[in-house]
């Protein structure tokens, strides 16, 4: 069990090392794992609409009771 955390630690600071260096934003790394019921990445969603999230009023889970 360790080891396979130790992997990941290792992984986010090599892509924390990326974003530090302008090679990369830090939605681009973490972000595309995310994917939307279209297929769509999280990641490319956001990045279409400016990084602006959608009003609430779009979702009808946060309708105020």
């Amino acid at each position: 069990m360790r080891v396979s955390w130790r992997i990941l630690k290792d992984w986010v600071e090599a892509q924390m090392a990326l974003v530090e260096t302008h090679m990369v934003t830090l939605e681009q790394v973490f972000l595309p794992y995310a994917v939307t019921d279209d297929g769509q990445t999280i990641y490319e969603r956001l990045k279409r609409s400016d990084f602006l999230l959608p009003s609430g009023g779009d979702n009808p889970a946060a309708t105020n009771n």
